[in-house]
């Protein structure tokens, strides 16, 4: 694993293993030619040393850009909802769509 994709996992602690299931097609080497899809279910995990109950999403790549659709997560009362997030790996710019934040205002 490279040092940038090893530092974006040392943000996480797992309590147990995330539940992934996908396909992936395309050329392997060649991450332009590659394309994921994926149902993602997280529960009981550290970001940041925060800890998160629940994260649930579908996730897809293609042509360098992460997808995720029907984004939940739940810690506590508090929720985070996002019908559309996206993450362009060429240019490390994030697009939000629709999201919903219920969280204690003091700790924003």
């Amino acid at each position: 694993m490279d040092a940038r994709a090893q530092k974006a996992f040392d943000l996480f602690d797992f309590a147990a293993p995330p539940q992934v299931t996908g396909d992936v097609r395309g050329r392997w080497r060649a991450p332009e030619l590659l394309g994921v899809k994926a149902q993602l279910e997280i529960t009981r995990f550290l970001f940041r040393a925060e800890p998160i109950d629940e994260l649930s999403a579908t996730l897809e790549l293609t042509n360098r850009f992460l997808a995720a659709t029907g984004v939940q997560l739940r810690t506590g009362d508090q929720t985070v909802i996002a019908p559309g997030v996206g993450f362009d790996l060429e240019d490390q710019s994030l697009h939000l769509t629709n999201v919903t934040v219920r969280v204690e205002p003091m700790r924003v």
